[in-house]
């Protein structure tokens, strides 16, 4: 299992895997009283995804006990770079393989600090599932306004980038042909020249 946080800047793999995650999703029932009747509850609609999970960025490639997942980056520049991109409000694509999430969230917490003086940085992640809004125009031309969930999708979904794939390969291997390539690259919000870099994980639909 993998673990990733793709910005639309930036992608971080996890190096250190956390012991464990923790998902929740709130049903929003409503309890209504009526009278000569009591308590009546109506059925609401699934509320947002959360989740949140703690580990820490080690301070150096080599880790006594733990294996690193990732390319050894400095544990404050990490924070620094998922603290910076939180305050911007941007939109974090979570991915963890070998489960069904996949999809965009906004960071509500990020938290961390030192314990000990082995230089690690222990941090604590938590987000909240984020829809993007899309506007519908109804048979009379009046805007109607729902919330379109981020897709729920599995590792088959993703395709981790190998030595000599180019974005045109790449759509052409999934989608038949290479035209497609822009497609892919507004997807996983990659800028002209659309350069991709061995081992980088993108969404494929």
């Amino acid at each position: 299992m993998d673990i990733y946080l793709k910005f639309s800047d930036l992608e971080i793999k996890i190096p250190v895997l956390p012991e464990s995650f923790e998902i929740s999703t709130k049903q929003n029932n409503e309890t209504v009283q009526i009278v000569a009747f009591g308590d009546l509850l109506l059925k609401g609609g699934r509320g947002l995804k959360s989740i949140s999970f703690s580990s820490f960025f080690p301070a150096s490639a080599a880790h006594a006990g733990y294996t690193v997942q990732a390319k050894f980056k400095e544990p404050f520049a990490l924070c620094n770079s998922i603290e910076k991109r939180k305050d911007s409000r941007q939109t974090v694509r979570l991915i963890i393989t070998e489960t069904n999430i996949n999809a965009e969230f906004l960071i509500d917490e990020f938290s961390y600090g030192q314990e000990d003086a082995t230089g690690d940085v222990r941090y604590t992640i938590s987000m909240t599932e984020y829809p993007r809004p899309k506007v519908t125009v109804t048979k009379n031309g009046q805007k109607a306004l729902s919330r379109q969930r981020g897709q729920k999708t599995t590792e088959a979904t993703t395709y981790t980038v190998r030595r000599g794939d180019t974005l045109k390969s790449i759509a052409k291997k999934f989608f038949g042909s290479s035209k497609k390539f822009t497609a892919l690259a507004s997807l996983n919000h990659i800028e002209p020249p659309y350069k991709v870099t061995e081992g980088t994980v993108i969404v494929i639909k």
